[in-house]
C-alpha cells in the first residue's frame, strides 16, 4: 500500500467547513475517477466517505479503505440482509439490505460532495436507524440552501447523485 503524507477530506472538511466550488469540483473529479477506474475492474468500494480519502500536500486525493469491497458479477453480488458501510454515507438500496452496484457508489459520492459544500452530512439523527430510515423516505434539503456560493449547476449535480431511485441516478 502506498504511503500518503497528508490528512483525510474529513479532517479538511472539518478545518474548512465548507470547500470552495473549485476545490469540490478538482476533489469529486479525483474521487469519480478512482470509483471509475475500481468499476471497470468489477470493484464496488460500498464505503466512501471523507474518512476514506486521504490529501497529500498536493492536493492529490487517494482513495483507500476497499475493505468491504465487493468484486460486482451476477455470480458473485448477492442480496443481503445486512448493512455495510458507515450509515452517514450509506446509499438507499444499502440502507435496505438490497443489491449494490456502482450506483451506491455514486450516491455516497454525492453525500461526500454534500459535506463539502455544506459542512455538513444531508441526514443526521440520534441513532444509526434513523439515519438509516432517512436516506431511505426522506429528500435531503438542498446544500444551495446551506450555502448560498454555492454554484447552481453544483447543487444540481449533488441532487442527482443523492436520487433515491438507482435508474434515475447519473
Amino acid at each position: 500500500m502506498e504511503y500518503v503524507d497528508g490528512e483525510t477530506l474529513k479532517d479538511l472538511i472539518d478545518r474548512e467547513k465548507i470547500i470552495s466550488n473549485h476545490d469540490i469540483v478538482d476533489y469529486s473529479i479525483q474521487i469519480a475517477q478512482a470509483l471509475n477506474q475500481a468499476h471497470s475492474s468489477n470493484i464496488i468500494h460500498r464505503d466512501i466517505k471523507p474518512q476514506n480519502i486521504l490529501m497529500d500536500k498536493y492536493g492529490l486525493l487517494k482513495v483507500t479503505d476497499f475493505g468491504i469491497a465487493r468484486v460486482s458479477t451476477n455470480a458473485t453480488i448477492t442480496y443481503t440482509s445486512s448493512i455495510l458501510g458507515t450509515v452517514h454515507y450509506i446509499s438507499p438500496e444499502q440502507a435496505k439490505g438490497k443489491f449494490v452496484d456502482e450506483k451506491s457508489d455514486l450516491y455516497s459520492l454525492g453525500v461526500v460532495m454534500y459535506e463539502m459544500a455544506t459542512g455538513k452530512v444531508p441526514f443526521d439523527a440520534d441513532n444509526s436507524v434513523g439515519i438509516a430510515v432517512m436516506h431511505i423516505q426522506d429528500e435531503p434539503e438542498s446544500p444551495i440552501k446551506l450555502n448560498e456560493n454555492l454554484s447552481p449547476r453544483l447543487n444540481d449535480i449533488i441532487m442527482k447523485l443523492l436520487e433515491k431511485d438507482p435508474q434515475k441516478k447519473i
